[in-house]
């Protein structure tokens, strides 16, 4: 039996080099018996069709925020950072990732790059918004709020459960749901944390950091588990 290969999007630190992301990614997915490949930002179209090509699944990572201007916005305030280079890639990649019906699994600012790339919004600043804080609640490593997860959805199927703790670590979030996305699971201040797409084998989204809590939840582990049990399909 071939390894399953998942493509990990990754940061940027070009004085460095160009690829880089949190450990906790690639050791979920090996956790769950899949093999982790670190993709850097790529600009060529046939790299992009070559990489959905090889790759048996995609994990979108967390990281800081997407330019507004994919939604129709300008920068709210000094609180938003972005980086063009990976939002272009990001962006380009997951269209042809869901057009190529691939799965997918996006966490933190995946789930976000996902709702822009369906053409969603997102709030920019959830404290200058809406006044809520979903920012250092908690140790990334403990869970600091509730989840309500939705019956009759993908990651009630998953966990089981009506309610699991999460961690927190974003300021923004989907604001407006984009096209094709259906809500899994809310907060109690009513902030949308995870979707998925109905109509596609395996499309999910996730607001906190499941990777964080993998190796010490299993209602998080199983999270991996069930993504790369579909990558194998």
């Amino acid at each position: 039996m071939h390894s399953t290969v998942i493509a990990v999007t990754s940061n940027r630190q070009p004085t460095v080099w160009d690829g880089h992301i949190e450990g906790s990614y690639c050791q979920s997915i090996l956790q769950s018996e899949g093999l982790p490949l670190l993709v850097p930002p790529v600009e060529q179209d046939e790299h992009l069709d070559r990489l959905v090509e090889l790759c048996d699944g995609f994990l979108f990572t967390g990281g800081i925020d997407i330019h507004p201007k994919y939604f129709g916005e300008d920068i709210l305030n000094d609180t938003v950072e972005i980086d063009e280079i990976r939002d272009a890639f990001e962006l380009k990649l997951i269209k042809k990732v869901i057009q190529a019906n691939k799965p997918l699994l996006a966490i933190c600012r995946g789930i976000q790059v996902l709702n822009v790339a369906l053409e969603g919004t997102l709030y920019q600043d959830l404290p200058t918004q809406l006044g809520i804080n979903h920012r250092d609640l908690s140790p990334l490593l403990e869970g600091g709020h509730d989840v309500s997860i939705l019956k009759d959805t993908p990651l009630y199927r998953i966990v089981n459960e009506d309610t699991i703790k999460v961690n927190t670590r974003h300021h923004q979030a989907i604001k407006n749901l984009g096209n094709g996305l259906s809500v899994m699971a809310v907060s109690n201040d009513d902030v949308i944390e995870a979707v998925y797409m109905p109509e596609k084998k395996y499309v999910l989204g996730v607001q906190w950091h499941p990777e964080m809590l993998s190796h010490k939840y299993m209602n998080h582990k199983i999270i991996f588990d069930d993504f790369i049990r579909h990558c194998q399909c």
